[in-house]
């Protein structure tokens, strides 16, 4: 029996390669849109992608900067009103703490 389904088997004529170009081709007016439409679609969440990770990077080199000029600083009033017109997050962020505590503790006396 398996002797006989291997003589078969050899006998078949090869099979064909498939070609995903001329698949596309033989396919249907509504499958062709359909993938046409999944290329565009895959092409701009890639470029989001791509333009996200590129604003990402640069705010963390501009965050890593601010950090270190934020330290080596003494006067951290002076430059954080001078950074908070900037489009760094962590100036940002310094910038709201350092004007709660002016507020929180210009009411009351500050207890330590």
């Amino acid at each position: 029996m398996t002797l006989a389904l291997l003589s078969a088997v050899a006998a078949a004529p090869a099979a064909t390669r498939l070609d995903p170009v001329e698949l596309f081709l033989q396919a249907d007016i509504i499958v062709q849109a359909v993938m046409v439409g999944l290329i565009l679609a895959s092409i701009w969440v890639w470029m989001i992608i791509v333009s996200f990770s590129l604003r990402i990077g640069g705010l963390a080199k501009k965050s890593r900067a601010y950090e270190a000029e934020f330290w080596e600083q003494r006067d951290r009033e002076g430059l954080l009103t001078k950074q908070a017109r900037r489009e760094v997050p962590a100036a940002r962020v310094a910038g709201a703490g350092l004007d709660e505590w002016k507020r929180s503790t210009a009411k009351q006396p500050f207890d330590r």
